[in-house]
């Protein structure tokens, strides 16, 4: 199969939705330049964004973090700002086509890469805003960074000799 055309989405749930059920809270994509339904049930708005690193682990504990770059609007100012806010998950697919669909409009796509992680930080610069993401298993802190847990409540909690 000759690839026509890839596009790439963007899926930000609320950290209590059901990701695979419940629609997301914004739904982005980064090819077509109208509103475009990639899934059934929602459209996903275009924005402009760029996703790095990509990666084909399959084991989400070998899965580097990822950032993903937008241009710096109000409105991706504030959609970055939100997401941290909310630690949402955000869903990233990679989805294309093949030569016999056409460039501009296809009847349907073909997933080909899933990434699921966690809204942790970004950064601002004058022209771009940059979302992290990262995984809840991360060995080294485990600890959710949101939910750290303070000595002062842990410690009468341990078991002392």
């Amino acid at each position: 199969m000759a690839v026509r055309g890839i596009v790439t989405t963007l899926d930000f749930f609320e950290i209590d939705n059901f990701v695979g059920t419940d629609p997301p809270v914004y739904s982005y994509q980064n090819h077509f330049p109208e509103d475009r339904y990639i899934e059934a049930s929602y459209a996903s708005e275009y924005n402009s964004f760029v996703v790095s690193p990509l990666s084909n682990a399959r084991d989400i504990s070998n899965m580097p973090d990822a950032t993903i770059t937008f241009v710096a609007t109000a409105a991706n100012v504030d959609l970055v700002e939100e997401a941290i806010a909310n630690q949402y998950i955000v869903g990233i697919g990679i989805l294309r086509w093949n030569a016999n669909e056409g460039i501009d409009d296809p009847s349907g796509f073909n997933l080909f890469a899933a990434f699921f992680a966690t809204a942790y930080g970004g950064s601002l610069d004058d022209s771009t805003v940059t979302l992290e993401l990262k995984h809840y298993s991360n060995t080294v802190t485990a600890d959710l960074p949101w939910r750290k847990i303070p000595w002062t409540i842990v410690g009468p909690l341990s078991p002392r000799r």
